[in-house]
């Protein structure tokens, strides 16, 4: 082969070699923002089952105080 051929032919390498770790470079970046996603949405549905909790044990609190009023 001439000279001029392994050359086109190395740069040809690199480059796709480039391409692939661009690519994977993309997926760990992607796996990352799902799992901060995945983290994110995890605590939001803690902080709304801790608001629901505290909403159902007000509402307990006011019926059971309702009730007092009531036999008094």
């Amino acid at each position: 082969m001439s000279k001029n051929k392994l050359w086109k032919k190395e740069i040809i390498g690199d480059r796709e070699n480039e391409r692939e770790l661009l690519l994977q470079i993309r997926h760990k970046e992607m796996m990352i923002m799902t799992k901060k996603k995945k983290k994110k949405k995890k605590k939001k549905k803690k902080k709304k089952k801790k608001k629901k909790k505290k909403k159902k044990k007000k509402k307990k609190e006011v019926e059971e105080e309702e009730e007092e009023e009531e036999e008094e």
